[in-house]
């Protein structure tokens, strides 16, 4: 069975190999299909804030949140985009969204739902400190020249 879209929300991060679930994703799709992943931002605004804080060592580190979650790595925008480069996926649309300054739980105790729209939408402006970012791709067919 193929498929029109594969969402891989928050995905990547979890596996022991990203490009191998890639690779099986474009067996998968079909051939107007797209794979639609999110992952954590290492360039995050707030993994930014924990390294000066002195929380994190570097934006890439792992919070003790990243190892409860199962995180076995943190992507920037480079390395997400490099995977999908790897299996011959090409990338038709990438971006960021949700601006996030803080952490979860002063999220959760101060932010009102505007709040949390207007963070949402600031981080689609501010793609590269975001804390989340996306990519949406589908295969290129290298040998006809054309996207599917």
């Amino acid at each position: 069975m193929r498929y029109n879209n594969i969402i891989l929300g928050h995905v990547l991060e979890h596996v022991i190999d990203p490009v191998a679930i890639l690779e099986l994703c474009k067996k998968w799709i079909s051939d107007n299909g797209r794979i639609l992943a999110s992952v954590p931002n290492k360039k995050s605004i707030h993994r930014q804030a924990g390294v000066e804080m002195g929380l994190l060592s570097r934006p890439d580190d792992f919070s003790e949140k990243d190892k409860r979650h199962g995180h076995r790595r943190i992507f920037g925008p480079d390395s997400f985009a490099e995977c999908f480069n790897k299996v011959g996926l090409k990338i038709i649309k990438s971006g960021g969204y949700w601006l996030k300054p803080f952490s979860d739980s002063q999220i959760e105790a101060w932010y009102s739902d505007k709040m949390i729209d207007t963070f949402l939408k600031l981080g689609e402006h501010y793609p590269d400190i975001a804390g989340e970012i996306y990519i949406v791709a589908n295969y290129y067919l290298q040998d006809q020249g054309n996207t599917i």
